[in-house]
């Protein structure tokens, strides 16, 4: 096979008996040999100006490899990444036509970025759960099936107006946002929202939260003791002990169970 360029050399000396197809194997004729070392010259130029560049391995002794590979007419190249005995931990690259820039893992490994803060200007979906020890700011949209924040959750959502997940959000900071859109639970050491919260339970405490209840607003202060507004009665119910004490319709009619009881001023 014809050496026609740096990345066809072999590195075995015997293995190299042409350049360009000029014989430079033993024996071979003299008036070649100026052609062999002209070619020879323009090869590696050619290679320096990366003018002909396909994969080249970069391998560092029992550390594993870097990979740098060219690309195609629809897929840029690529840096991959491979342990000691060569097998794949992941790349960089391969981008298509207008594409975003693929980050991926092929060793089941995850993604980590550390050392310093992330910065998306833009959106940021992720399909699994989002792992964040310090804080997350962003002007885009964050879409995550599940989220867990070590520090405090920032967003202003401009153009979206929402966030959301179909998991659960935990904040260990302040929770703050113009729009929670949320179908599992919220819950954080501190929540302001600017706009609206929408979820299925809004979580005080562990017997105390703000539920739907069959679509009636509900507000829980203990197992069988709540506030329900009936939407379709257009009343307000107190329930103490699972036992409905005390309603009041839209024209202030008031029912109650029991016997009511006014105190008296003290003589």
């Amino acid at each position: 096979m014809a050496k026609n360029d740096v990345q066809s050399w072999s590195n075995t000396p015997a293995s190299n008996t042409d350049i360009a197809g000029i014989d430079i194997a033993e024996n071979c004729p003299p008036a070649g040999i100026n052609d062999a070392i002209r070619t020879i010259m323009a090869q590696i130029a050619s290679f320096v100006a990366n003018a002909v560049f396909g994969a080249v391995s970069v391998v560092v002794s029992g550390l594993g490899r870097i990979i740098l590979s060219s690309g195609s007419s629809t897929l840029s190249g690529y840096i991959g990444f491979q342990d000691a005995a060569g097998n794949p931990l992941g790349y960089i690259g391969q981008i298509s036509n207008g594409g975003p820039i693929p980050y991926v893992s092929q060793n089941g490994g995850g993604h980590q970025f550390s050392g310093g803060p992330g910065s998306f200007t833009g959106n940021l979906g992720v399909g699994g759960a989002l792992n964040v020890t310090g804080n997350i700011s962003t002007s885009g949209q964050i879409g995550a099936s599940s989220a867990v924040i070590g520090g405090s959750l920032s967003a202003v959502f401009a153009g979206f107006g929402s966030m959301s997940a179909t998991g659960t959000i935990n904040a260990g900071g302040a929770l703050t946002g113009a729009s929670l859109g949320v179908s599992g639970a919220v819950t954080g050491a501190s929540a302001t929202i600017a706009g609206q919260v929408t979820g299925q339970t809004l979580a005080v405490a562990a017997n105390a939260y703000l539920t739907m209840i069959g679509g009636n607003p509900a507000l829980v202060f203990d197992v069988g003791d709540y506030l329900t507004y009936d939407r379709a009665t257009n009343k307000l119910f107190l329930y103490i002990g699972g036992n409905a004490v005390w309603s009041c319709d839209g024209v202030g009619s008031t029912r109650q169970l029991g016997v009511a009881f006014q105190s008296q001023p003290t003589v």
